[in-house]
């Protein structure tokens, strides 16, 4: 997956994950779609790798890894930032 591909479908994804995350969340909006865009990258990342190195455009196999890749990093963010606040 090309890099502009990644970074678009990133911002799409974080802004659409960002309703379905429960509870609150520090910095919102702002900071789910660059979050979104960092996992769509590392999914995206995942998916040249499973297949070999060798990237042929944007598939299904690098859409899912591409959404497995932007969930992992908003829950993960999530879990950093509840655990700052205490």
């Amino acid at each position: 997956m090309g890099l502009l591909i990644g970074i678009a479908f990133g911002i799409a994804a974080g802004a659409a994950a960002k309703p379905l995350t429960p509870g609150p969340d520090a910095g919102g909006m702002a900071m789910a779609i660059p979050l979104g865009a960092a996992g769509a990258i590392l999914g995206g990342t995942a998916a040249a790798f499973r297949s070999g190195g060798i990237s042929t455009g944007f598939d299904l196999d690098t859409l899912l890894l591409s959404v497995v890749g932007v969930l992992f990093v908003l829950f993960g963010y999530g879990y950093v930032a509840r655990r700052g606040a205490r």
